[in-house]
């Protein structure tokens, strides 16, 4: 969606205006805070990780034409040794596969 499509939903959803200027800031921001969460040094050793994915259908755009692609959200957690689960990482790729864990 292009930021004047976002803008147009939260208008329709919520009542209000959002300037597409606002909602590229926000996306930079949290574009910005995502890449600083991944590139954290993790703190803990972690006896068990576990690693899963979720296929999504995520709308493209390729030479003006609309399009679904799959794209495999995946969630890292790690058990430290007190045995509480904590987030470790979220990535995307293109496939869902053991090669990409």
């Amino acid at each position: 969606m292009s930021n004047n499509e976002i803008a147009d939903q939260i208008t329709s959803i919520y009542g209000f205006k959002v300037s597409p200027s606002v909602i590229s800031n926000c996306i930079q921001t949290v574009q910005d805070e995502m890449r600083d969460w991944h590139e954290r040094p993790l703190e803990n050793n972690y006896p068990i990780i576990m690693i899963d994915g979720k296929v999504f259908k995520i709308k493209t755009e390729e030479g003006g034409r609309s399009k679904y692609v799959n794209k495999t959200l995946y969630v890292v957690v790690g058990i430290n040794a007190d045995g509480q689960k904590e987030l470790i990482a979220l990535y995307v790729s293109n496939t869902e596969s053991a090669t990409e864990w």
